[in-house]
């Protein structure tokens, strides 16, 4: 949908346990290097969809937070 990641659904739908699943996964072993040369929990935190938003952006935006 619109270049959203699983993380942008996630964040945008508030479900933070999955959010912080998807980042631990990204930053087990066999995840760590991506094309670009940076961590691949990294690279999932800086994509962003067709709006130009990351998933934090969309977290924000509806007002979910984990604190």
């Amino acid at each position: 949908m619109d270049d959203e990641t699983p993380l942008h659904i996630a964040a945008r739908k508030g479900h933070l346990d999955i959010v912080k699943e998807l980042i631990e996964c990204a930053k087990r072993p066999g995840h760590e290097e991506v094309e670009s040369g940076g961590g691949a929990a990294k690279e999932m935190l800086r994509a962003t969809n067709k709006d130009n938003d990351t998933a934090l952006h969309m977290a924000v935006r509806n007002r979910h937070s984990g604190c």
